[in-house]
């Protein structure tokens, strides 16, 4: 029996390759707030409720057995290597993919979701605060932005959905076919719920668009529709703020990384 064993940054995959087979088992660590059997129990519900997901065959306190999906994976490593007419096939298809998600469930935002967002917002903010201003920005003018660009009626017409909860290039699985990217599925679903498809959409910000900065229209043309960019990016600094609080200490220092020192560009270019 041969199985290949893969290493994540938190959790570990066992790939069967003659039952065609994984199990993944989840870890604590790497700042993941969310309790572990809570990351279990949200990526067996995607895989039963979502398309494009591995399908489910089993799930314990703290693993997952799935199917394997064929195809390339870490796309987000070299994507800006394939030709270009591939690259944009990847980022077209990988909008449509979210755009299957966030069609799958959707429902009215309740009235309690703006004020529970506001407190979360003004949470990450406070707990960050020091090392905001560490950094060149003042506290209380990003706070200003974030109230600013918070639209409450932008918000209701999106409604609440399913959302993955870490929406970007690698989890995103798929194959070559000449010029064109056809998808086989999208993996690691532990952070998935009920959420706005903002809060995907921050990620995607975040992760795709500042990372592969050609991706945008691409994207936006496969999710079949263009939300407040303004919004979104009200979403993606809270996402940020949520990650520094979060983050393992380990791996980011005091946010010195590439991608903090742009993060905070960006909001100084803002502000």
């Amino acid at each position: 029996m041969f199985i290949e064993v893969l290493k994540g940054t938190t959790n570990t995959v066992e790939h069967n390759k003659e039952t065609g087979k994984v199990k993944k088992t989840f870890y604590e660590g790497n700042g993941i707030g969310r309790p572990l059997f809570n990351r279990v129990i949200a990526e067996a519900q995607s895989m039963k409720m979502i398309q494009l997901t591995p399908e489910l065959f089993d799930f314990t306190d703290r693993t997952i057995t799935m199917s394997y999906l064929e195809g390339e994976k870490q796309i987000d490593n070299f994507v800006d290597q394939y030709p270009e007419c591939l690259q944009q096939s990847v980022y077209t298809e990988a909008g449509k993919a979210l755009r299957v998600f966030h069609n799958s469930i959707r429902r009215k935002l309740p009235e309690s979701y703006h004020d529970s967002h506001a407190w979360k917002t003004y949470q990450f903010l406070g707990k960050n605060s020091e090392a905001l201003t560490r950094h060149g920005i003042n506290p209380i003018t990003f706070l200003s932005f974030l109230e600013d660009s918070y639209c409450e009626e932008e918000v209701e017409k999106s409604g609440l959905t399913w959302t993955h909860g870490d929406y970007w290039l690698n989890n995103l699985i798929g194959k070559q076919n000449g010029t064109k990217f056809d998808p086989t599925g999208v993996i690691d679903w532990e952070l998935a719920g009920m959420g706005s498809p903002y809060e995907d959409f921050a990620v995607v910000r975040v992760s795709i668009e500042d990372t592969h900065p050609n991706s945008s229209e691409s994207f936006w043309k496969g999710y079949a529709d263009k939300p407040s960019k303004r919004l979104i990016q009200h979403f993606a600094f809270v996402k940020v703020l949520d990650w520094m609080i979060h983050d393992d200490p380990a791996l980011n220092g005091d946010y010195s990384s590439d991608f903090y020192q742009n993060i905070f560009a960006k909001i100084k270019e803002i502000l």
